[in-house]
């Protein structure tokens, strides 16, 4: 049976208790011990990750290789084989799968070792869309606001390029190409090409290209690898596997240096001729940013046009 006086001494003791447990001295070094150990976990894991992906990478290597040493070997054991037995397009196919299967996971190995809080592209929910996607962490260049587009019915795309109307003038020079121009609301624009190579050395990109020619007809041109190298290698473009209804013009502009008027990286005459800034090996071939009502795709002047990116994990 509880009395006042048992209360009381109840109390007094659980006084006495809490006092005693504030009192005690608090331990740091237990709790920086403890978060050392779980630093030490989580790196451990991230290691374990990559270590696991860069041996699928490095089997990936080794199966292409002995694909092409064994073709390689029955050509040389035999000279009277039939090389007409071996299907070119079918060899093609294999190694361009291989290799799409190689570059997605190299992107998602780049992707792993980056915070996933740092995915850039425009998204699209329920609840919302997204009409801009704002870029912090590239610091060195400030905040960039890059427009998003759904005309493609996908999550995910930005636009880096757009010609519509003949609002702005694409006859530039290289400081201009460099740093962006135009109307990123809903005209002519062009994101820059240092905004470009940052995100394109970020992570991992593909290239969408909305083209709609002067007779009416629309196509378009995708290439599931992206990339643009610093200034100091001229902004040179790296593309990878073609899909599209029209041709594949960027087939070979691997390592190509952009060129402005007033830089021309190429030695050639294009830039002039053209009146803009573009990466050149021929100077009919494309130019998107040619003069109004003079750009190009597969020599086919365009009315419009779009360069669109997001990140191969955003699907």
């Amino acid at each position: 049976m509880f009395t006042i006086r048992n209360v009381l001494i109840l109390a007094a003791s659980f006084a006495l208790t809490a006092n005693e447990i504030k009192a005690m001295p608090s331990n740091p070094e237990m709790s920086a011990e403890l978060e050392q150990s779980a630093r030490k976990d989580r790196e451990i894991s991230a290691l374990k990750r990559t270590q696991e992906i860069n041996e699928a990478l490095i089997n990936e290597l080794r199966s292409q290789i002995q694909f092409q040493m064994s073709i390689i070997n029955k050509l040389n054991g035999n000279s009277s084989i039939n090389i007409s037995c071996f299907d070119p397009t079918t060899i093609q196919m294999q190694l361009e799968e291989s290799r799409k299967k190689f570059h997605r996971q190299s992107c998602q190995l780049k992707d792993d070792q980056l915070n996933s809080s740092l995915l850039i592209g425009c998204i699209i929910t329920s609840e919302y869309i997204t009409h801009y996607v704002v870029i912090r962490y590239l610091s060195e260049i400030g905040t960039i606001y890059v427009p998003c587009d759904y005309q493609l019915g996908a999550p995910g795309w930005m636009v880096i390029q757009r010609r519509i109307d003949g609002a702005q003038n694409f006859t530039e020079n290289w400081d201009t190409y460099r740093k962006g121009f135009g109307y990123a609301d809903n005209s002519d624009y062009f994101l820059g090409m240092e905004r470009i190579h940052r995100l394109t050395s970020s992570r991992c990109y593909e290239l969408h290209l909305h083209l709609e020619f002067e007779n009416g007809s629309i196509a378009y041109a995708h290439y599931d690898d992206f990339r643009v190298s610093d200034e100091v290698s001229g902004y040179a473009i790296t593309v990878g596997a073609f899909t599209g209804n029209t041709t594949d013009v960027l087939r070979g502009y691997d390592n190509v240096k952009f060129s402005t008027f007033d830089r021309n990286n190429e030695n050639i005459n294009c830039p002039r001729s053209g009146q803009s800034g573009w990466w050149f090996k021929s100077c009919s071939e494309s130019n998107l940013n040619g003069m109004w009502n003079h750009f190009n795709w597969d020599s086919n002047v365009l009315r419009k046009s779009k360069m669109l990116i997001r990140p191969l994990e955003i699907k």
